[in-house]
């Protein structure tokens, strides 16, 4: 072996890790998963599956993590402290409730529902009642800038994520 490919892994060597443990866990199941927990895209995951380019450093990382989420059941965005929700990444962290995709309709119904029936010039006022990480009024802001938006949640460091 060279001395270049010494002490190196692939994403391969993390996937066997994580069949090892998986036990009777479907793949389909948690493929995507493994993925998020390299720090990659599908895209990037599959054309260097077998490329020796991970360190010791960064493997380690990767199977630990691997551990966390299928030994002790830890949610992948708890790991990566990220969660994408409407095309944007939120920071999110345990404690705080993880955006999940279907709320994506809420976000779609009330872009519709104004643009239908919301006509007036002066800008909307929008309450976000238990906003969590933001994820709802930051998405609605991204569409809608100039609408006013006030977010309240009972759990501080739900705000603190948020803000």
């Amino acid at each position: 072996m060279e001395e270049s490919q010494k002490n190196k892994y692939s994403y391969q060597d993390c996937w066997n890790y994580a069949l090892a443990l998986g036990g009777k866990i479907e793949i389909k199941e948690i493929k995507n998963d493994i993925i998020a927990l390299c720090g990659t895209v599908p895209e990037k995951f599959w054309l260097n599956f077998t490329n020796k380019s991970l360190s010791t450093a960064d493997y380690s990382r990767i199977c630990h993590n691997l551990s966390r989420h299928i030994k002790e059941n830890c949610p992948v965005p708890y790991i990566t402290n990220q969660v994408c929700f409407y095309g944007l990444n939120f920071y999110v962290k345990k404690g705080v409730f993880i955006p999940q995709p279907d709320t994506e309709v809420l976000v779609e119904k009330v872009l519709e529902l104004t643009s239908k029936y919301w006509q007036k010039k002066e800008q909307l006022n929008v309450l976000d009642i238990g906003t969590g990480c933001g994820n709802i009024v930051i998405s609605l802001a991204k569409s809608k800038p100039n609408w006013y938006f006030t977010t309240v949640d009972i759990n501080p460091q739900a705000l603190a994520v948020a803000k």
